[in-house]
């Protein structure tokens, strides 16, 4: 959601504690670009986005996808 909003302090608070997590290097990246390749963990990143991109409005299919 930092790389979305283009919020460059989030999105370095986010990435610096990643590795705490025992988040990779790729893992970091990849989620950056709203990608992973864990399918729960994707599905959770597409309704993320689609609620920012949209406020809420056009979600409802990423919503599906997630509970599915």
């Amino acid at each position: 959601m930092a790389a979305a909003n283009g919020c460059d302090y989030c999105l370095a608070a986010h990435t610096g504690g990643a590795p705490a997590a025992g988040v990779s290097a790729e893992d970091r990246a990849s989620a950056q670009m709203g990608r992973t390749s864990d399918p729960k963990i994707q599905a959770i990143l597409e309704l993320a986005l689609a609620i920012n991109a949209t406020h809420g409005q056009g979600a409802a299919a990423a919503l599906e996808a997630a509970r599915a």
